[in-house]
């Protein structure tokens, strides 16, 4: 049974996963939540703009800094700074 979340007042614990998906062309990144209060097996998969919306506190945050594109390289391979030769 999928837990009504809309009914509840669960917080995001954990996040437990991440991934990529498409909707319609463009891309949406899903984090796998584990919510205050309940089972791993009740992990929900949700938008990550949605929850950063609805939970602009949750302690999940602090811990989330795989936003920040560290390691992220260039299509073409170089790097973002140039060295002089």
């Amino acid at each position: 049974k999928v837990p009504d979340l809309t009914a509840s007042e669960a917080q995001p614990a954990a996040i437990l996963d991440r991934r990529m998906m498409k909707r319609g062309n463009a891309p949406v990144v899903q984090l796998q939540i584990q919510w205050d209060n309940m089972p791993s097996s009740a992990a929900t998969w949700e938008d990550y703009d949605v929850l950063r919306q609805r939970f602009p506190t949750a302690s999940i945050w602090e811990e989330d800094t795989s936003q920040g594109g560290d390691n992220v390289a260039p299509a073409d391979g170089s790097s973002s700074s140039s060295a002089a030769d």
